[in-house]
């Protein structure tokens, strides 16, 4: 009990800091509105845990015997990131391009295996928390417990962007605010390519 009340704020509190899913989500709802942005939260609500699942049941097992694969999947999830931070900044309002589109489902469950940060929550999550002789079980709750508190914080961040619109009335505003997230999510990764310049370094 001890180790599940421990996961379970450790996955409270890390789906529920800002990072590139939530970040996502923010902005998704200012622009799009919660509807149009509904597939975006579905794609992360079952898309990280099917990342676990996954990465818990071989892909880590590779991960740590290869660790060329590792430093080369960080450095293109960060390229991938800069990229998504600098449309987000650039993307200008709805009302100015209407063919602008929101992030679709299959998407959203594609940018998890670039996102620098899923790797290191599923990393840090599977090791503290999974024994040898109880792997499989305690991979299983480690699914099912970022899928329920995924639920509730990757909802919160949807229903935040939703209340947010009343304040950001004109295009100017949502311009702003897009360079701001887009800002936010470089920062995000800050701290993984000053890690990955470590490890080039050392």
């Amino acid at each position: 009990m001890e180790y599940l009340a421990s996961f379970i704020v450790f996955a409270v509190v890390t789906t529920a800091s800002p990072g590139p899913n939530n970040i996502m989500i923010l902005s998704s709802g200012i622009n799009f509105g919660y509807k149009d942005s509904l597939p975006l939260l579905f794609g992360i609500i079952f898309g990280f845990p099917l990342m676990i699942l996954i990465v818990g049941l071989g892909l880590g097992e590779m991960m740590s015997q290869w660790h060329w694969f590792h430093h080369a999947l960080d450095v293109v999830g960060i390229a991938y990131l800069l990229v998504l931070a600098w449309k987000i900044a650039m993307a200008p309002p709805p009302s100015v391009d209407a063919d602008r589109k929101p992030i679709s489902l299959t998407s959203a469950i594609a940018i998890q295996w670039v996102n620098v940060k899923a790797w290191i929550m599923i990393v840090s999550a599977v090791g503290a928390y999974t024994t040898p002789a109880n792997f499989y079980v305690e991979l299983g709750i480690i699914v099912a417990g970022f899928f329920i508190v995924g639920i509730f914080n990757s909802s919160a961040w949807l229903f935040l962007a939703v209340n947010l619109t009343r304040f950001l009335k004109n295009d100017k505003a949502v311009r702003v605010f897009n360079i701001a997230m887009g800002l936010f999510l470089v920062t995000s990764v800050i701290p993984i390519m000053v890690s990955e310049y470590q490890r080039l370094m050392s």
